[in-house]
């Protein structure tokens, strides 16, 4: 049985910087903004995202230190 891989997309131009902006943004927001995220996604891209930040808030907020809200 001869099956072709998938081809790759050509990437949309702009996503790349974006993503990285939005990486950087979540990194100095810190762990509120990954909260707020979280409350923004729905559906199943919900559960996934929680899945994957639920450790990082948990353990962010057992840390001692100001908090972004704190600072704001």
């Amino acid at each position: 049985m001869n099956q072709r891989l998938p081809v790759a997309l050509p990437p949309v131009a702009g996503v790349r910087p974006a993503l990285l902006a939005g990486v950087a943004i979540v990194e100095r927001a810190g762990p509120e903004m990954l909260q707020i995220l979280q409350a923004h996604t729905f559906g199943h891209n919900r559960n996934r995202f929680m899945e994957e930040t639920n450790h990082l808030i948990n353990t962010a907020f057992g840390l001692p230190g100001p908090r972004q809200m704190q600072l704001i």
